[in-house]
């Protein structure tokens, strides 16, 4: 066999062995407050705070911050649906997003962190949103159950 052969054989294969993906919608259970409790696993445990409808009925201003619970773990990219309440948008919404597969990585203040792992790997970002109401999907893939939000900025005070 020629090389191109082998090569041909090997991509036929892979072709023949890929996974199909499989894509679903998935959105958050409830709302819930992490917190540290000495006695949980690795240090931080969740509490209940209220229900995922009432996500949508809140209105988040500068300083506020959720924490959602996606109930299982996720793989995926993420979107956003915002809206804009109670004020015009005159300045872009800028948010602080950090997911975590665990409690403690939502919890777990990473402004501060020194560890051996790159510190590109931890998840969280910083988002500016220029056009609201507005739908927005993040870049990179995120592996996680939870997904904390705080509002940096905005036009509400």
């Amino acid at each position: 066999m020629n090389e191109h052969m082998i090569n041909t054989t090997w991509l036929d294969q892979a072709k023949r062995l890929t996974p199909e993906l499989h894509q679903q919608n998935v959105y958050p259970e409830r709302m819930v407050s992490v917190v540290q409790d000495e006695d949980a696993f690795q240090g931080w445990s969740v509490e209940p705070v209220g229900s995922a409808a009432q996500v949508y009925d809140q209105i988040l201003k500068k300083g506020d911050c959720i924490t959602l619970d996606f109930g299982t773990h996720h793989v995926g990219y993420v979107t956003l649906s915002l809206q804009n309440m109670r004020s015009n948008a005159d300045a872009p919404l800028r948010l602080r997003l950090t997911f975590g597969e665990m409690p403690c990585e939502v919890g777990e203040d990473f402004s501060e962190y020194k560890g051996w792992l790159s510190r590109s790997w931890l998840q969280d970002e910083i988002i500016n949103v220029d056009v609201l109401p507005g739908t927005i999907t993040l870049d990179r893939r995120y592996a996680f159950r939870y997904l904390k939000i705080e509002v940096l900025e905005t036009s509400i005070r």
